[in-house]
């Protein structure tokens, strides 16, 4: 075997994308759905289920009653003991409640316990000795973070669903189903909330304000008891109901009216398609969560974490993951690929490289078969096959190739044999076929062109060296668009290309981002030390727009300074009162206040001290040497006097997105005084 390096463009790549080709005439061979593999198997034989009852649609997705934040914070609805689990892996296991498993503890505690645990979620939610109502869950049955950050929970038993702040934990809104069981959670692209009613048989779907929107049927005349959904990258929704055992898909068409069909759960159509929320993967005995919005940082690891072999966190029912189920594999499987046309006749195709892994039991068997007459499935079975070219387990370390020994012919046909040993099997990624083959012999004079033996094994010898040449060629033609941003590919090259301008990328930029800076260098870089030069870095690392991030120039404050020390009421010198921003003074040290500024970002962008100390990186490699600075970081609302500069440091919620008189005070802002539980204006509660 040979290790195969890129050349020239292949005819046809064969591969899970598009179906393999396969010919109908194939046997005891499928498409892996999860791992888009070709193997041993029988048709809808899947070792997860699409219709298993964790929720995950054949482990597609995470498992209802599971949450997983950017930041690798986890939540887990516990409906048997009534709460809500979480997992930090900065916060250690709750010691006080046995019934806790390890390493997690309890979302909220009582007043006695926060006491007694400093290291709880403390919040002054609950330094009184009874919990208010809104936080005595019954039954929940999921938890999401939904895109704005904010936790939702199916309070099933309770027959609501809450919307609460996070990690502040105050309601933001309660949904009531009256007469209902909300079962399971999913957002779409458009920040809808969809809920599972599992007692009223039907999906609710909320705006953006968590308002329910009564003029969307929601599968009410289809599904039957939904316990389970999900959205995929294209914003249909699946369900799976329990009685009878089924899932459906629902498409919007029309705004507002959705078309449901039954999906065969046999089939590979649920597999076939990408989720919003990636399921755990189980990796040397520790869960791991995959980034996918950033591709090039680590998996997040759940220290600590254990599953049973059920899938389920040890010690307790709770599912994390669906793990397959040992399924018997046939022993011997065929496939045989469609009939594919070079449209030349008398084409002599050249080679095939296969992508494959083989186990120790395990080998593949490649034949081929050409002619200049189209063959039908129902002549496969008669054909006269090219010799057998064998691959054993030595091919999973490089990619073997075989040159195609068939005659010259139009049509060709490719069959391989998998062999396995019942409960393994041999696993083709991928087929790449080249041809036609075009070799250096048509430069050779007459005399080894006239035994036509002979000029079909030189023919083919001459083949190999021109595919070495290939390469070379191509190495040498490509390496332009490695200089390319737009080009170059992601990973290692898209780095050293972003190190010619001396751009040391994080970890969590993703691969888009980076483009973007490589690309705009020379410009940004006309902007090194300036304030803009530092408001573009900022905004590339948080994503803010506009205006944002503010920064302040002490300097041209000293007008206002000198004015404030002037003022007088009746003549009557009255207290100078400094600028606020964020709720700090901006009072730099006299000497200083020529070269002294201040960042003002939202606490959305600075989630932890770890987020700080990057910002603070970052702008200690913008700023000039001899400047000072200060950052100030504000969360949504307006204090009076602290926090009320428009366009700086006032945030009324989230920006808005709806149309005039879609908005609701209450949901899109925030008015209210430290310690309260929901949203207040004076002393109204706002529900």
């Amino acid at each position: 075997m040979t290790t195969v390096r890129p050349s020239v463009t292949p005819f046809l790549r064969l591969e899970a994308a598009g179906s393999w080709r396969m010919s109908a005439k194939s046997t005891a061979v499928v498409a892996d759905p999860i791992k888009k593999q070709l193997r041993l198997g029988k048709p809808g034989d899947f070792p997860i289920p699409s219709t298993e009852p964790f929720g995950t649609f054949g482990g597609m997705t995470l498992p209802t009653g599971v949450a997983i934040s950017a930041e690798g914070k986890v939540l887990l609805a516990d409906p048997d003991n009534d709460r809500i689990l979480y997992f930090d892996n900065g916060i250690r296991e709750d010691e006080n409640d046995p019934t806790v498993p390890a390493p997690l503890r309890r979302l909220w505690q009582s007043a006695q316990e926060t006491q007694s645990d400093q290291s709880a979620l403390q919040h002054e939610l609950f330094a009184h000795a009874n919990i208010p109502e809104v936080y005595q869950l019954k039954q929940p049955r999921d938890v999401l973070f939904s895109p704005q950050g904010e936790i939702v929970i199916a309070d099933t038993g309770n027959q609501r669903v809450l919307i609460f702040s996070w990690p502040e934990l105050r309601l933001r809104k309660s949904i009531t189903l009256a007469g209902g069981a909300p079962w399971a959670l999913a957002f779409d692209s458009r920040k809808r909330l969809y809920i599972a009613d599992r007692d009223n048989s039907r999906i609710w779907r909320t705006n953006r304000l968590w308002d329910i929107d009564h003029s969307w049927a929601g599968g009410k005349d289809v599904l039957q008891h939904p316990v389970a959904i999900a959205i995929d990258s294209h914003d249909e929704l699946l369900v799976l109901q329990r009685s009878p055992v089924a899932i459906y898909l629902g498409t919007e068409k029309i705004e507002g009216v959705s078309e449901w069909r039954l999906l065969d759960s046999r089939s590979t159509e649920t597999f076939d398609r990408e989720f919003t929320l990636p399921p755990l993967q189980l990796i040397d005995g520790e869960l791991h969560y995959p980034q996918l919005d950033k591709p090039r940082c680590e998996t997040l690891v759940l220290n600590g974490v254990r599953t049973d072999k059920s899938g389920r966190l040890q010690g307790s029912a709770l599912p994390l993951l669906a793990r397959p189920r040992i399924i018997r594999l046939p022993r011997f499987g065929v496939y045989i690929s469609e009939l594919f046309d070079s449209e030349i006749s008398g084409s002599q195709w050249h080679r095939l490289v296969l992508d494959a892994e083989v186990p120790s039991t395990g080998r593949i068997v490649l034949q081929t078969f050409t002619s200049d007459r189209a063959i039908e499935d129902s002549e496969v079975d008669d054909l006269d096959w090219s010799a057998a070219t064998l691959i054993s387990t030595d091919a999973s370390s490089s990619r073997p190739e075989m040159l195609i020994q068939s005659e010259p012919g139009r049509y060709l046909r490719i069959r391989i044999e998998l062999l396995g040993d019942g409960f393994s099997s041999p696993m083709l990624n991928n087929i790449l076929l080249f041809g036609p083959r075009n070799s250096s012999l048509r430069y050779l004079p007459a005399p080894f062109h006239q035994d036509p033996e002979s000029a079909f094994f030189l023919d083919r010898m001459l083949s190999y060296f021109d595919t070495v040449q290939d390469e070379i060629r191509f190495v040498i033609k490509d390496f332009s668009r490695y200089l390319d941003p737009a080009g170059v590919p992601a990973g290692d090259y898209l780095d050293w290309l972003g190190s010619w301008f001396d751009w040391q990328f994080l970890a969590q930029w993703p691969a888009e981002l980076r483009r973007e800076m490589i690309r705009r260098s020379i410009e940004f870089f006309k902007l090194r030390g300036t304030l803009d030069g530092i408001r573009q870095m900022l905004q590339w690392h948080t994503g803010l727009g506009g205006q944002q991030p503010q920064i302040i120039e002490h300097f041209r404050l000293r007008e206002y300074s000198a004015l404030q020390q002037r003022r007088s009421v009746c003549g009557v010198a009255v207290e100078v009162v400094p600028l606020f921003v964020a709720e700090k003074p901006l009072s730099p040290p006299p000497s200083a206040i020529d070269h002294w500024f201040t960042v003002v970002l939202p606490n959305s962008v600075v989630a932890n001290q770890e987020a700080f100390d990057v910002i603070r990186q970052l702008i200690d490699a913008q700023k000039p040497a001899h400047t000072a600075y200060q950052i100030c970081v504000f969360h949504q609302g307006i204090r009076i006097g602290k926090q009320s500069s428009i366009g700086v440091d006032m945030w009324l919620g989230h920006y808005p997105t709806e149309v005039l008189g879609g908005m609701k005070l209450g949901q899109s802002s925030q008015l209210q005084t430290v310690g309260s539980v929901g949203l207040k204006i004076g002393n109204q509660l706002l529900h």
